[in-house]
C-alpha cells in the first residue's frame, strides 16, 4: 500500500492551528480592550462638562444613569459621535477576532477532519503539515477528502454502517506509528510517542513513567561485552557469528556456573515456525557441589574446579543430545574461557580458590559465594574477586548470610539460589552478565533528587522496577541483552519467574500474619478469653488483586456477566491477533533478528494497535455508539499475544437484519480487479486452512473432521435462522487464492471487515453474537483451566502422620484455597507484558462489587497479634458498603429512592472514608452483589429483599413489610409474595443462567429438588427451559452439532427434541 501523504489531522497541526488563532484573537482582543477605554473616557469627559453647565442639579446622579443617555448626547456631540462609530468598528474586530476561535474549538470538539485548517492554511500562507510526514509519521492520517465520525452518543441517530464509513472512509490508510523517537530525559530509554503516560503529560512535553519512574530507578548501564564475544553477538562478524547466534543458549549452558530447573516443551519448537523458549513449572537456579560424584561427568561449576586440565573437552562432553548444525567449536570455547577468566569476577574467584586448594592439598573445604557487599564498597563499583567468592578451608564455622551461596567440595544435595542473591543471573548468564555484574537485590535506593521521589512510601527499588529497567533499549547502554537472540527469550521468563516467585513466597510466609473471620465470631472469641488473632480465623492466601489468580479471573468473569445482566447480550464478538511483521516489529529489529527474538518489542507494538483499536470502537464509533466493551489478553502456544474484545452497541437494530451485517461483516475474497489491497489483506489473514482431505495433519483436524467446522456451505445472501444463529453470505462467484499449493474459495474465509483489516493489517475476526454465552468463552481458562502442573506443599511429618481426608479438612479449615502453588506454562511475551504490566483484563463501564453480609456477619482481615478487642470495638472493621448505605439513606433523600444495587449509580464508594458519596462526574456505572447459594438461608432471603427494598436505615427496615417487622428474612419475602408459586426457584435459576455454565446450573437445580421444597418441578424446568433455552443445561449426546459455526471457537447447541423431553421428565412418589 502507497505511503499516505502529509495530513492535517495530527497532534501537532490541531496545536498549531489553536495557538495561532489563540493568539491572533487575543490581539484583537487587546486593541479592543484599549479603544473601550480610550472611547469610554473621552465620552465621559463630555457627558460631565455638558451635565454640569445644563443640569447642576441633578449632575450627582447621573453618571449612574450615563448609559441610559449615552446615544442622546453621543449625537448631540460630533466629538461624541466619532467615537461612537470608533467603538462600533472596535466592536467589529473584536467579533473578527472572537469567531474563529469559537469556530475553530467546536469543529475540533465535533470533527477534527482537514476541513477545519483550511482556512487557518490561508491565514498562516502555507499549509500545515503533520510532525513527521510520509511513512514517519505518527499515525498515518486519513485523506483529505474523507468525512468524520459524528460524537457518539443517543442523540446520533446513525446506523453502525454509516458511523464506519465516517470514521475510516472509503480507502482506510494503514496504522503505522513510525520509529521510537522519543526519548525518556532521566534514563534515556527510547520510546513511541503513543507510549507516554497520558495523566502526567502536558504541554511541557510527554511523560515516560514505564521505564524508570521519572528518574526514581537509577541503575549502571550495560556495558559493551569484551572480544571476542562482541564479535560474535554481531551478525556481520562472519560464518562464527552466525553460528555462534543459533547455538547461543548451547554456550551459555556451557559456561553457567547453576543449572535451571525448570521443564522445557521440547514438542513446541518440532513443527515448523520461529523458535520459542516454552517452559513449565516452577523456574529456580540450582547449585551443586564442586566435584562430580564418581563416575559422572562434571557439569556447570564443576567444569571451573574440576579437571581443569582437560577443560575444554569436558565443556564440550557435557552437553549432550545435540544437533549437527548447533555442536559447538573448540576454538570458540577456548575463546570464550579465556574471557571469562580474564573479565568475569566470578570465575577469576573460582580459579583462584582452585589454585590456593592445590597448594594446600585439603580434602575438606567449601565455597563460599557472597550475598553482601562490604559497607565501605561504593554503589555500582566493581567488588573484588575475594569478596565475591571465598574459600573456608576446615570446619565451616564463620557466620553468613542466609542468602549466601555455600558449596560443598563433594556430596551434598542440590540447593536452590535465592532469586534476592546479586549474583542471581551473573551465575546463570555468564555470557551476558560477562563481567559478573550484580543483579536486583533489597538494598537499591531510589534516586531522591527525582521528581516525587519524596512522596514515595518505600524507599528501595522493587523487583519488577528493576527488571523493567533492564529490558528497554537505551541511546547511552550497550544492547547485549536484545543482541542475544533465543537467550534473551530465556531471561525474560527467568526474569518474570523470579518477579512471580517473590510474591508468592511473601503470600506463603504471610499466611500466619493475615486472618479471615466475621465481626460476630471475633466478639464471641473476646468473651471466650481469646486475646490474640493467631488463636481464631482462617489463613488468607492469594487474594483477588493477585493478577491471573483464581480469583482474580473469576471476579472479572462476575463483572463481565454483570454487564450482560444490565445490557442484553452483546453484539460483536472481535478477535485481534498480533502481526510480527509489522512495519513498527520490523524496522526496530536488529541485524539478522526474527520477530521471535525481540519479544519486547512485539508486546509494545500490539500494546498500541490494540489502544488505538479501542479508540476506534469507543471514541470514534466505528461500528456504532459503544455502550460497554470488555476485553482479555491471552497468548498462543507461540506467545504471540491477542485479545478477544466483547461490544455492546447503543442502537441495537443494526445488526438486527441481514443488509445491516453484510455492511459491517463480510464473509467473501474482494474482487482482486476491482480492490486488490483487500483482496491481498483478506488472502494474507482470513483464509482458514487448508485442512481437511487436502492436509490431514492440520492442528485444526481432530477424528478426520475440522474442529473449526471449514469448509462452509455456499450463500447466496446471509440468512438469521430461528435463533438468530448467522450464516454469512458466501457467494460462489469464482474468486480464489491458492495456499500451501491448494485452491481456496469463499468456504474458507474467515469473517472479518475489510476496512478494519487495511488499517490494522492483521488478523481480525468479527462475529455477530447473539447469546451472553460468548463473554464466558473470553474467561475460559477459569472453567477449562490453564496448561499446567499442581504442585501440593505438605511437610514430610505431616504427610506421615495425617490421613488425606484429614489434610483436606486440615486445609479447609486452615487456608482459604489451600496449600497449592499453580505452575502454569511461560513464554518471553507473556513475561514481558506482566513486566511491564499490562493490562490482562478491560472492563468500561466498571462494575462495583457489592458484598452482602448478615447483621455483624462481615468478614474482616486481621493480623496474628491484633487484639481481639480492638477489633471488635473499632468502628473501621463494621463499615461496609452495606453498612454505609443504611447510613447515606439516613441523610440523604435522592439515595432513599434507589435499592442497594443502584447506589453506585449515582454514588461513588470512598474507600479511605468508608462511606458513599455523590458522583460529581456523569460516568456510567454498573453493579453487582455477591452470588449467594440458596442453601445459604437468611442470607440468601436478605440479597433477594436487597433488589426491592429502597432506602431502609437498618436490617429491621429490609425485615418490615406494611409496618409489620418480621423476625426473619424468610417471612418477609414470603409476606412480599416473593415466595409463592416457586418463583424464588425461578429467579435463582434465571440469574444462575447468566453466570454459570450448563453443568453448574444443572448441579443447582438438582439441589434446589434435593434441599428445597419445589410445588411443581416440571413446571420450574418448563419456564426455565422456555426463558433461555441457549443457557439451559443439556445432554452432550444429545446435541446436534452445527455445520456453520463461528470461527472464533464458540458453539452454540442446538438441542434435539427428544433431549427436552429426557430432562424434563420428574417423578414424584409419595412416600408415605
Amino acid at each position: 500500500m502507497d505511503s499516505p501523504g502529509p495530513s492535517l489531522r495530527s497532534f501537532c497541526s490541531q496545536r498549531v492551528a489553536l495557538l495561532f488563532l489563540s493568539l491572533l484573537s487575543l490581539f484583537f482582543l487587546s486593541i479592543f480592550a484599549f479603544s473601550v477605554l480610550t472611547v469610554r473616557s473621552f465620552v465621559f469627559g463630555v457627558l460631565r462638562s455638558y451635565c454640569q453647565r445644563y443640569f447642576p442639579s441633578s449632575f450627582s446622579v447621573l453618571p449612574a444613569a450615563a448609559p441610559l443617555f449615552l446615544p442622546v448626547f453621543c449625537f448631540r456631540c460630533s466629538a461624541a459621535a466619532s467615537s461612537l462609530l470608533a467603538s462600533l468598528l472596535h466592536i467589529s474586530l473584536f467579533l473578527a477576532g472572537l469567531f474563529p476561535l469559537c469556530y475553530l474549538t467546536i469543529q475540533l470538539l465535533r470533527s477534527p477532519s482537514e476541513s477545519v485548517y483550511r482556512p487557518v492554511s490561508f491565514l498562516v500562507g502555507y499549509p500545515l503539515r503533520s510532525r513527521r510526514p510520509g511513512p514517519r509519521g505518527r499515525i498515518a492520517a486519513v485523506q483529505a477528502d474523507q468525512p468524520v465520525p459524528p460524537p457518539s452518543g443517543p442523540a446520533n441517530h446513525r446506523s453502525s454502517a454509516q458511523q464506519f464509513r465516517s470514521c475510516l472512509g472509503p480507502s482506510p490508510v494503514l496504522l503505522d506509528f513510525g520509529n521510537p523517537d522519543q526519548v525518556c530525559p532521566d534514563c534515556h530509554a527510547i520510546f513511541w510517542y503513543e507510549e507516554r503516560c497520558k495523566s502526567a503529560s502536558s504541554a511541557a512535553g510527554p511523560v515516560y513513567t514505564l521505564c524508570c519512574r521519572q528518574g526514581r530507578v537509577l541503575l549502571p548501564p550495560m556495558e559493551d561485552p569484551p572480544e571476542p564475544l562482541r564479535t560474535l553477538l554481531d551478525p556481520s562478524g562472519g560464518p562464527d557469528s552466525v553460528h555462534f547466534q543459533s547455538a547461543i543458549r548451547t554456550y551459555n549452558s556451557m559456561f553457567a556456573f547453576t543449572s535451571m530447573g525448570v521443564r522445557l516443551d521440547q514438542q513446541i519448537n518440532r513443527s515448523a515456525g520461529p523458535y520459542v523458549f516454552r517452559v513449565s513449572g516452577q523456574v529456580c537456579h540450582r547449585i551443586g557441589s564442586l566435584t562430580p560424584p564418581e563416575g559422572q561427568r562434571p557439569a556447570y561449576a564443576q567444569l571451573y574446579f574440576y579437571d581443569t586440565a582437560n577443560e575444554v573437552q569436558n565443556r564440550i562432553s557435557s552437553i549432550a543430545d545435540i544437533s549437527l548444525s548447533n555442536r559447538p567449536r573448540e576454538h570458540i570455547v577456548v575463546q570464550l574461557r579465556d574471557m571469562l577468566y580474564e573479565h568475569n569476577i566470578v570465575a577469576q574467584g573460582f580459579q583462584t580458590a582452585q589454585d590456593r586448594i592445590g597448594s594446600l592439598a585439603a580434602d575438606d573445604f567449601y565455597l563460599r559465594i557472597s550475598s553482601t557487599r562490604s559497607r565501605q564498597a561504593v554503589q555500582y563499583s566493581a567488588p573484588a574477586a575475594d569478596e565475591v567468592v571465598g574459600l573456608i578451608v576446615g570446619d565451616f564455622t564463620e557466620d553468613s548470610s542466609r542468602r549466601d551461596i555455600i558449596i560443598h567440595s563433594r556430596g551434598g544435595q542440590l540447593q536452590r539460589i535465592n532469586p534476592l542473591h546479586r549474583k542471581y543471573f551473573a551465575l546463570q548468564y555468564p555470557l551476558l552478565f560477562s563481567r559478573g555484574e550484580d543483579s536486583f537485590t533489597e538494598d537499591i535506593e531510589y534516586d531522591t533528587s527525582a521528581v516525587g521521589a519524596s512522596n514515595v512510601r518505600r524507599p528501595h527499588v522493587t523487583m519488577l522496577e528493576y527488571y523493567r529497567y533492564r529490558v528497554h533499549v537505551r541511546t547511552d547502554e550497550s544492547p547485549i541483552l536484545f543482541r542475544s537472540g533465543r537467550l534473551f527469550q530465556q531471561v525474560c521468563v527467568d526474569m518474570y519467574a523470579c518477579i512471580e516467585d517473590a510474591r508468592l513466597t511473601y503470600l506463603y510466609h504471610n499466611q500466619d500474619s493475615l486472618r479471615m473471620d466475621s465481626v460476630q465470631n471475633i466478639r464471641t472469641a473476646v468473651l471466650q478469653g481469646d486475646m490474640f488473632g493467631y488463636q481464631i480465623g482462617k489463613r488468607f492466601i492469594l487474594p483477588a488483586s493477585f493478577v491471573g489468580g483464581p480469583r482474580y479471573l473469576f471476579q472479572n468473569y462476575q463483572d463481565a456477566l454483570a454487564v450482560c445482566r444490565s445490557l442484553g447480550p452483546p453484539h460483536l464478538f472481535i478477535t485481534f491477533t498480533c502481526n510480527p511483521a509489522w512495519a513498527e516489529i520490523r524496522r526496530n529489529l536488529m541485524s539478522g533478528q526474527q520477530a521471535s527474538d525481540r519479544p519486547d518489542l512485539t508486546c509494545r507494538v500490539f500494546r498500541m494497535k490494540v489502544q488505538e483499536m479501542i479508540k476506534d470502537l469507543r471514541e470514534r464509533s466505528c461500528f456504532g455508539p459503544v455502550a460497554a466493551l470488555i476485553y482479555t489478553i491471552e497468548f498462543q502456544k507461540r506467545g504471540l499475544p491477542h485479545v478477544h474484545i466483547v461490544l455492546w452497541l447503543i442502537d441495537r437494530t443494526t445488526l438486527s437484519t441481514a443488509s445491516g451485517i453484510d455492511s459491517v461483516i463480510s464473509a467473501e475474497l474482494p474482487d482482486p480487479s476491482i480492490d486488490p489491497e483487500a483482496y491481498t489483506a483478506v488472502s494474507r489473514f482470513m483464509m482458514h486452512g487448508p485442512c481437511g482431505a487436502a492436509r490431514p495433519g492440520s492442528p485444526c483436524m481432530d477424528n478426520g473432521k475440522c474442529k473449526k467446522y471449514f469448509p462452509k456451505e455456499f450463500n447466496e445472501s446471509t440468512v438469521l435462522t430461528h435463533d438468530e444463529f448467522v450464516r454469512y453470505k458466501r457467494r460462489d462467484h469464482g474468486i480464489t487464492v491458492e495456499k500451501n499449493g491448494c485452491i481456496l474459495d469463499n468456504r474458507h474465509v474467515v469473517p472479518h471487515n475489510v476496512k478494519m483489516l487495511l488499517r490494522y493489517d492483521a488478523h481480525i475476526n468479527i462475529e455477530r453474537c447473539h447469546t451472553s454465552s460468548t463473554v464466558k468463552y473470553l474467561f475460559k481458562y477459569l472453567t477449562k483451566g490453564h496448561d499446567r502442573a499442581v504442585v501440593v506443599v505438605q511437610s514430610a511429618s505431616a504427610a506421615a502422620s495425617t490421613s488425606s481426608h484429614q489434610l483436606e479438612a486440615a486445609q479447609a479449615a486452615l487456608d482459604e484455597i489451600g496449600q497449592y502453588l499453580d505452575c502454569r506454562y511461560l513464554t518471553p511475551p507473556e513475561a514481558i507484558w506482566r513486566i511491564f504490566s499490562f493490562d490482562i483484563h478491560y472492563s468500561y463501564p466498571s462494575v462495583e462489587r457489592l458484598p452482602v453480609h448478615l447483621p455483624s456477619q462481615n468478614n474482616v482481615i486481621f493480623s496474628d497479634f491484633q487484639e481481639l478487642d480492638e477489633i471488635a470495638s473499632s468502628d473501621s472493621f463494621s463499615a461496609t458498603k452495606l453498612m454505609a448505605w443504611f447510613e447515606l439513606n439516613k441523610k440523604d433523600e435522592l439515595a432513599r429512592g434507589l435499592t442497594y444495587i443502584e447506589i453506585p449509580s449515582k454514588y461513588t464508594w470512598k474507600q479511605d472514608e468508608k462511606v458513599w458519596a455523590l458522583r460529581q462526574q456523569n460516568r456510567k456505572r454498573l453493579a453487582r452483589m455477591l452470588f449467594v447459594h440458596p442453601n445459604a438461608g437468611e442470607l440468601y432471603y436478605l440479597r433477594m429483599l436487597l433488589n426491592i427494598v429502597r432506602g431502609p436505615t437498618s436490617f429491621q427496615d429490609i425485615r418490615t413489610v406494611n409496618s409489620i417487622v418480621y423476625a426473619t428474612f424468610q417471612e418477609a419475602c414470603n409476606a412480599l409474595g416473593l415466595l409463592d408459586d416457586d418463583n424464588e426457584w425461578l429467579y435463582t435459576l434465571q440469574e444462575a443462567a447468566v453466570t454459570a455454565s450448563a453443568h453448574q446450573v444443572r448441579k443447582l437445580f438438582v439441589d434446589i429438588l434435593l434441599y428445597s421444597e419445589v410445588t411443581d418441578p416440571a413446571d420450574l424446568w418448563d419456564a426455565c427451559w422456555r426463558k433461555d433455552t441457549s443457557v439451559v443445561c443439556i445432554d452432550s449426546q444429545a446435541s446436534i452439532r452445527r455445520k456453520d459455526r463461528p470461527h472464533c471457537g464458540i458453539f452454540w447447541p442446538v438441542i434435539a427434541p427428544y433431549a427436552r423431553r429426557r430432562h424434563c421428565i420428574f417423578t414424584v412418589q409419595n412416600t408415605d
